[in-house]
């Protein structure tokens, strides 16, 4: 199938087309403004983001043919099409909602550096949302089974199964902040970490169990509670990290394959299982909130100013004894 875009201009006023024709001019090309928008995202420790922007504009220019073009002409048919290409490709909704809101940003960037003026939004007709998708969690059945499995010590199966269930009984820490974890943020049996997505600041008492996964995973050298990262400048962290994040659920993937469950392990599940289970024993849903670090009401997300309370400490230690963890 072959598209064909046909554009008429029509003048509104001399000053505005004299300021598109000189900012078009002057424009470099779109993979340079995108460059240029990734280093500096870097240069602000939003690593993520970065990565965000570099793949959505790659998508971009393979939709494109293998040419950029410049950022300042996109417009809604084209983001249009880009969204049907993506569809097509087997792209799911909200990795869709992430590329056109990357490619949002950057536009919006290069009209604003450029002084141009935005007449017609090129999203309009695009989705930018967050589709509701089906969550999952683990059963009461599956940890046990995960627990009993048999595995060589200190193998990456053992080790993803150790983080996992530390992630769990940790009210659901997300691997991130297990990642960045450091020894000096444990101290008088309690854990003190704040949320890296959300800024959240969170109190996780350190049961036994959890304290004999920590002790076995220490490393005498290193800063950090787990041997996932190494060290060196934030870029290099954030690379280490997301290499461990792959290896990661790689790994519960594994796991999964050998228990023949049904619900495939995932770092996102320990987050979902947690608030789960702890439902079912009848926590309160505002104590799930807290532990969660949520924001909204209508998804157990609360705005508070300090997670930890006896009554959330004792909740969690009655639910571990239930589960035998």
């Amino acid at each position: 199938m072959v598209y064909f875009k046909i554009e008429i201009g029509v003048g509104c006023g001399k000053r505005t087309s004299n300021a598109r024709k000189v900012a078009h001019r002057d424009e470099p090309d779109g993979w340079v403004s995108v460059s240029k928008e990734v280093e500096r995202m870097k240069a602000n420790g939003r690593f993520k983001t970065a990565a965000n922007y570099l793949t959505a504009a790659r998508s971009w220019r393979r939709f494109k043919g293998g040419e950029m073009g410049r950022i300042s002409e996109m417009n809604a048919e084209e983001t249009a099409l880009f969204q049907r290409w993506l569809t097509a490709q087997g792209v799911c909704p909200n990795t869709i909602s992430v590329y056109m809101r990357c490619l949002r940003a950057l536009y919006n960037r290069v009209m604003s550096d450029g002084g141009i003026k935005v007449e017609a939004n090129p999203f309009a007709k695009v989705f930018t949302g967050r589709d509701r998708t089906r969550k999952r969690s683990v059963t009461e059945e599956m940890l046990a089974q995960l627990r009993r499995l048999p595995l060589p010590e200190n193998s990456s199966l053992d080790r993803a199964r150790n983080f996992f269930l530390f992630g769990f009984m940790a009210m659901g820490m997300p691997f991130v902040d297990m990642a960045y974890l450091k020894k000096s943020q444990v101290r008088e049996g309690f854990i003190h970490y704040t949320r890296r997505k959300t800024g959240q600041a969170i109190v996780v008492a350190v049961s036994p169990q959890m304290d004999e996964i920590m002790s076995r995973a220490t490393d005498e050298s290193s800063d950090y509670v787990f041997p996932i990262l190494t060290g060196g400048n934030a870029e290099a962290v954030h690379q280490q990290y997301r290499q461990a994040l792959r290896r990661y659920n790689y790994a519960l993937h594994r796991l999964s394959e050998i228990m023949g469950a049904r619900t495939s392990l995932s770092s996102y599940v320990v987050r979902h299982s947690w608030a789960s289970i702890a439902y079912q024993h009848h926590f309160d849903i505002e104590l799930i909130g807290k532990a969660l670090g949520h924001t909204k009401t209508s998804t157990t997300m609360i705005y508070i100013k300090s997670l930890f309370d006896k009554d959330l400490a004792s909740a969690n230690g009655a639910l571990m004894d239930a589960l035998g963890l």
